[in-house]
């Protein structure tokens, strides 16, 4: 079967998109290496931006992670629980790689029928979700350290998301 070869709008939103996906590859791999640093103490601790417990940090990426995966799959999103926010360690561990997981695989393998400006929106989202939840989790990486090409979907998101949980992170 010979590939269909994109043109205009629709090659530039492709290209668009697997360079997102490739920033929400490396922002995931930093992120799941700073979750492997945490032990039980560390998910109790109050989050940099004081809005809950690291723990509560990390139910809130899954909770936007498989929304995100979801919106993707053109299904509707599952009803969130507090299960994460007594569940152990490994529990925890396991949910983000698996919530993270499925959402980079909803963004390497679109559903038919999904619209490419939207899996772009999607994307940029969950990019800034990562990278602020690594600032708001880490006590070893700051705004600062978000990688430049990463910065717009930050910045995007704190300007559309004025109740943002992440704000008091850039607040000064």
């Amino acid at each position: 079967m010979t590939a269909i070869a994109l043109h205009g709008p629709l090659r530039t939103a492709s290209a668009h998109l697997a360079t997102d996906v490739d920033l929400i590859q490396g922002s995931t791999r930093r992120l799941l290496l700073a979750l492997l640093e945490l032990d039980e103490a560390d998910l109790a601790a109050p989050a940099s931006s004081g809005l809950g417990t690291k723990r509560h940090v990390l139910a809130r990426l899954v909770r936007q992670s498989d929304r995100a995966t979801a919106a993707l799959e053109l299904r509707t999103a599952p009803i969130p629980d507090d299960a994460l926010l007594r569940a152990p360690l490994p529990a925890v561990v396991d949910a983000v790689t698996s919530s993270l997981g499925a959402t980079l695989a909803a963004l390497t393998t679109m559903a038919p029928g999904s619209p490419m400006h939207a899996a772009i929106g999607i994307a940029t989202e969950h990019l800034a979700w990562l990278e602020l939840t690594h600032v708001d989790l880490a006590d070893d990486y700051a705004v600062t350290h978000i990688p430049n090409p990463a910065l717009d979907a930050v910045a995007a998101h704190l300007h559309d998301e004025p109740n943002s949980p992440f704000a008091p992170l850039v607040a000064a």
